[in-house]
């Protein structure tokens, strides 16, 4: 084999020997060009292709994608850009731009699939914090993307640490900062060194210690992360503290035992009566000099015991009390029946002639009762909430076969009772039907007066009678953000004619007519099964289209798979 090659290039050496020089110079020139053409497509396709990797690897990193998958998309890449690279170089300006939009869309892509893996990231895979965080005064965490001033509350936004995560969790769900009691508490954590303890200083200089991050309990500041420092000046203050004279305290507010090393935390002295003072310190007894003993269980219990003592005395001598005052409450109540038993012949007479002024009045309050509740019977609307509780009410469409009578009654229950707007309310409904221009007057005047009934009323008078759709959608709006079932349910009609807009009008109609009903409208009630049914079906047919939407996405990644396989 080695002697045929070698014979042809003795051969081929011949005849390279017979051409020309001008000949030889252009075969050279020719082989030199088709390299560097050769060596250039290389490197460009080599570019384009570590290019394509770079994109994918730092998808691949935040997305924790599989190498043989990570792989595969950056060949797609790959070819995608090999594509639209040759396509802006295309004679076509349509090719160009559709090769120029592909790149930016590429690049624009990649930047929004980063952000998306990392929007919900605390820390990247080298354990460095990317979020800081802020403490709400409503009791919320927020996360933000940059360390510094937070521009929404003013706040330092302090970057997120790995021992800090199980305690902001710990915030979110209602754990709130307590004081911390120990003597000897752990400042900085033993593995990271990261503090542990939170503080707050006021403007004396006083240092309190908490468990947690958070806002003081009285005074609303913001607690900050414990400092070397700062944990050297808490310590001089307790040192300082125990050097100073004992302080008596409260013992029904002062905890007398650590809670987490039940080591006493409280001195006594016990006085020549029983009597017991507590103090903070270890020392002497100012008056008599005697020195403080430490707290124990069963000078506890012998305390709690003493003050039981003193509630039974105490509880004798009250009883002793009140049987005294028994005593002289029945001597009282004797000289009373006497009086009582005067005060009742003189009081006969006046009482016939009271009796004779309260019939009068009862006749008048028999007659305003009757005209107010001939109102109410014609009248009512069934759905306001202000009409009385044992009345049904009266539909519309039955209100105007005694529109007249009713208007009647109604006009003298407001004579009767001229600060009871509900008269007013059921006048104007009735009268809707002779003068539907008094009546809406008389309901816009009752809806700024805070009457929810009339939205409706003067809605549909505007739509009805005036034409005028827009005011009275906005009566109708209105009324429903109020909390009245009739305009919601007129609202819910007018969305189902597409006088209003809705997204999604299925689901509007369902929503309102579901508060109207819960509210008791019974024009609601009936309605409702037929909206669910309706709303139920858009929600299966959105169902549907999701699956249809997983399956494709499904069957792409199973082409991709096959193509890395291949």
């Amino acid at each position: 084999m080695f002697a045929v090659v070698k014979k042809y290039l003795i051969g081929l050496k011949d005849r390279w020997s017979t051409v020309g020089p001008a000949v030889q110079l252009a075969i050279t020139a020719f082989i030199i060009l088709l390299t560097a053409l050769i060596s250039l497509w290389l490197v460009d396709k080599l570019l384009i292709y570590l290019l394509a990797r770079s994109y994918v690897d730092d998808v691949a990193e935040v997305f924790d994608l599989n190498k043989h998958l990570a792989k595969a998309i950056a060949l797609a890449v790959f070819v995608a850009a090999v594509y639209l690279i040759g396509k802006t170089f295309s004679r076509s300006p349509l090719n160009r731009r559709v090769g120029y939009l592909g790149i930016v869309g590429l690049l624009i892509g990649h930047s929004l699939f980063l952000w998306q893996g990392t929007k919900d990231q605390k820390f990247t895979r080298t354990g460095e914090a990317i979020k800081c965080y802020v403490i709400t005064h409503e009791g919320e965490v927020r996360f933000g993307e940059h360390p510094g001033i937070d521009p929404a509350t003013g706040r330092l936004c302090r970057p997120v640490t790995p021992e800090l995560v199980y305690l902001l969790d710990a915030y979110q769900r209602g754990k709130r900062p307590q004081r911390i009691t120990s003597d000897n508490p752990i400042f900085f954590d033993v593995r990271s060194g990261e503090p542990s303890i939170w503080y707050s200083k006021s403007k004396d200089g006083t240092i309190e210690i908490f468990d947690l991050m958070g806002f003081h309990p009285e005074t609303g500041e913001e607690l900050q992360p414990i400092t070397r420092d700062i944990a050297d000046l808490w310590k001089a203050q307790n040192e300082r503290r125990e050097a100073q004279p004992p302080q008596q305290v409260d013992p029904e507010t002062f905890a007398f035992f650590d809670a987490l090393t039940g080591k006493p935390r409280v001195w006594y002295w016990l006085g020549p009566n029983g009597e017991y003072e507590f103090y903070d310190h270890p020392g002497y007894h100012q008056r008599t000099g005697e020195r403080l003993a430490i707290i124990t269980p069963e000078i506890f219990k012998a305390w709690k015991d003493a003050i039981k003592q003193r509630q039974k005395e105490a509880a004798e001598f009250e009883a002793a009390q009140e049987r005294a005052r028994q005593a002289a409450l029945e001597k009282q109540k004797r000289q009373e029946a006497e009086q009582a038993a005067k005060r009742e012949r003189e009081q006969k007479a006046a009482l016939e002639q009271q009796q004779r002024k309260e019939a009068e009045l009862a006749a008048k309050q028999e007659q305003e009762r009757q005209a107010s509740a001939s109102c109410d019977q014609m009248a009512a609307n069934p759905s306001d909430v202000r009409k009385p509780a044992d009345v049904a009410g009266v539909p519309y469409d039955d209100l105007k076969a005694n529109a007249k009578v009713a208007a009647d009654a109604c006009a003298l229950a407001m004579r009767v009772n001229p600060g009871e707007i509900r008269y007013r309310y059921q006048y104007a409904r009735a009268l809707e039907i002779a003068n539907p221009k008094s009546a809406l007057k008389i309901h816009e005047q009752l809806i700024h007066d805070g009457y929810l009934a009339s939205y409706d009323n003067a809605g549909s008078i505007l739509i009805d009678t005036y034409k005028n759709i827009p005011k009275g959608i906005k009566y109708f709006k209105e009324g429903a953000r109020s909390g009245d079932p009739d305009s919601m349910v007129s609202l819910a009609s007018l969305i189902d004619k597409h006088y209003v807009f809705e997204n999604n009008p299925v689901a509007a109609r369902y929503a309102l007519l579901s508060r109207a009903a819960k509210l008791g409208h019974l024009g609601a009630q009936r309605f409702l099964e037929q909206e669910r049914i309706k709303f139920q079906q858009l929600e299966q047919q959105r169902e549907f289209q999701q699956q249809q939407q997983q399956l494709m996405l499904q069957m792409f990644g199973t082409i991709m798979q096959g193509i890395a396989h291949h």
